[in-house]
């Protein structure tokens, strides 16, 4: 399990290097053409005029069910509820993973955008959760009684819930 994660962490790390070299002349260039009190996207994140990072404020957005130590109660649903596309909209969501986006399919696989890594796999039903594997990322989608879907990732250490949104 950890392997997995050190793999993924390992090309997230090198995708980021490649792309912070690729674009560091792009961005020095721009940098010197940026107006006052301006910011622009970088490899980094906001920068400013300066070159400074600027802290990005988060999308307020929070949920009960993603605090530590969250007392969730779940509920068994039909696979169609999880049928179509999710994603998360947290503060909590955007910093632990920066974007994630699925989509579960009605012939057992899935597709996702997590992390910006395209991913997919198959799923299967398991108790009252659907088991999402990918050599490199696994959770489950389970819907809690409050109605909202949650991901859960768990290591060997730690458990992140995070609330799903359906798309229209």
């Amino acid at each position: 399990m950890k392997r997995k994660y050190t793999s993924l962490l390992m090309i997230i790390i090198m995708m980021f290097t490649m792309f912070a070299a690729c674009s560091k002349e792009k961005e020095e260039e721009k940098a010197v053409n940026v107006p006052e009190g301006e910011v622009y996207e970088s490899a980094e994140g906001l920068v400013d005029e300066n070159g400074e990072l600027v802290e990005q404020e988060g999308s307020g957005i929070e949920f009960e069910q993603e605090e530590d130590n969250a007392k969730l109660a779940f509920v068994k649903k039909d696979p169609s509820a999880f049928y179509g596309s999710w994603t998360a909209t947290s503060d909590k969501a955007i910093y632990l993973y920066g974007n994630i986006d699925i989509t579960v399919k009605e012939n057992g696989t899935w597709t996702g955008n997590i992390t910006g890594e395209k991913l997919g796999g198959k799923w299967e039903q398991v108790g009252d959760h659907l088991h999402m594997d990918n050599d490199l990322f696994s959770f489950d989608l389970s819907f809690e009684s409050s109605g909202e879907m949650i991901l859960i990732e768990t290591g060997d250490d730690y458990t992140f819930n995070t609330v799903m949104t359906k798309k229209q």
